[in-house]
């Protein structure tokens, strides 16, 4: 047996297909429609900032010309060994870490590159490093 309200409305729903007791149905689903209008705003959005993105990456007039320097180091020889290698051995401006996950700069082209053995016996680790190159 229904108890309060319950049991003044049956199984009927309206022309829109909501049970409307108090208005909770109706407001539920404008809500939902609400929600889906938003997320689909942000997927465009996202989507037409990636492109912008990728419009700035392949565009040649932006285009970075960088040089590489790859020191060979074995398990003794830390990171600020390596960068003091690179710095001392090719002076002419500071060298940067690559990032593990990007690689290297993003619209840049490698014109030079450099090796250094660090290594007494075989390598069995190496640091990259790169710097932006002027008047390439």
């Amino acid at each position: 047996m229904k108890k309060g309200k319950a049991k003044l409305f049956k199984a009927r729903k309206d022309l829109d297909g909501q049970f409307h007791r108090g208005g909770g149905g109706r407001s539920a689903e404008k809500a939902r429609k609400h929600k889906r209008s938003v997320e689909k705003q942000l997927r465009q959005k996202s989507r037409k900032l990636c492109e912008e993105k990728k419009k700035q990456i392949f565009c040649p007039g932006d285009r970075m010309n960088i040089e590489i320097c790859v020191v060979d180091t074995d398990a003794a020889t830390y990171y600020e060994h390596a960068k003091h290698a690179a710095d001392a051995q090719f002076p002419g401006g500071t060298w940067e870490a690559f990032d593990h996950y990007k690689g290297k700069p993003a619209g840049s082209t490698v014109v030079r590159t450099h090796k250094i053995s660090l290594a007494y016996g075989l390598p069995n680790w190496a640091y990259c490093f790169w710097r932006k190159v002027e008047g390439d």
